[in-house]
């Protein structure tokens, strides 16, 4: 099954931390990796590949010189369903939207899904589904922002198959878990005071108070817990808004820092 990993911060933040344990992940997800960041330029930067994430060597490269900083990151295994195990194929995804771009990374299967009036650029369910998304959102003139609307969307899609996704413009950001269950997808927030934290899928533990701001804090959403903290699971059938980075709960006010790594 593909495997999901996001991250929005309230500051700019390097990801190799996560990516390291959510690398070893592409060990039952062979057919591709990616992830993608919003840049200081309000746009969105992938890097993805039609190979295992704990064997290739560009992921090697990414966590000894991390992409980023920013506030928001998408990454994913993928285990091929649907469109072969190509490039164009692997996630994140990414089509123009209302001046500018959204990202998505899904995991699931839908089947027979209706056309769409954006091309996609592989031949993927995935990134069908994103198409979807975006062509009804502008048949019916809503904006990215309607969360009752985007939710609505996703729920009706989901009746063509199993869906858990992420989704994001670079500032708002949302997931949603598939309505009968299928897989899971978990959710902690990262926030003051920080302490050592264990991967669980890697030999390395990580005293985040050593590096990392005080008032930096935020969510780290993946298919499965990725570390010893507290890990809570998204609802069913649900559409979870996350707002802009500096809406999230518990707000801390400080001056704009760079944090390292998460």
């Amino acid at each position: 099954m593909c495997e999901l990993l996001a991250l929005t911060f309230n500051k700019p933040v390097y990801p190799d931390f996560s990516f390291r344990g959510f690398r070893q992940k592409g060990a039952n997800n062979p057919h591709g990796w990616g992830l993608a960041w919003f840049d200081k330029r309000c746009k969105w930067r992938v890097i993805k590949r039609a190979s295992a994430a704990n064997r290739c060597t560009v992921v090697s490269s990414l966590l000894k010189k991390p992409p980023g900083p920013s506030r928001t990151f998408l990454g994913h295994v993928r285990y091929a369903s649907k469109g072969q195990p190509l490039q164009k194929n692997a996630h994140p995804f990414t089509h123009p939207f209302d001046q500018g771009e959204v990202a998505m990374i899904h995991n699931g299967t839908l089947n027979n899904l209706p056309p769409t009036r954006r091309k996609p650029k592989g031949t993927t369910d995935s990134e069908h589904l994103l198409c979807i998304l975006l062509d009804r959102l502008e048949e019916q003139n809503v904006s990215f922002g309607d969360t009752r609307e985007v939710e609505a969307i996703f729920l009706d899609i989901n009746n063509y198959g199993t869906l858990n996704a992420v989704v994001s413009n670079g500032s708002l950001f949302y997931a949603y878990r598939d309505k009968n269950g299928y897989n899971t997808l978990y959710q902690t927030f990262r926030r003051p005071p920080f302490k050592e934290t264990q991967l669980l899928d890697d030999d390395l533990s990580l005293d985040l108070s050593r590096i990392k701001e005080p008032n930096t804090f935020g969510y780290v959403i993946a298919t499965q817990p990725l570390t010893d903290e507290k890990w809570e699971p998204i609802p069913r059938g649900k559409l979870t808004s996350y707002g802009t980075p500096l809406d999230a709960p518990n707000r801390i006010q400080g001056a704009d820092h760079l944090s390292r790594r998460i």
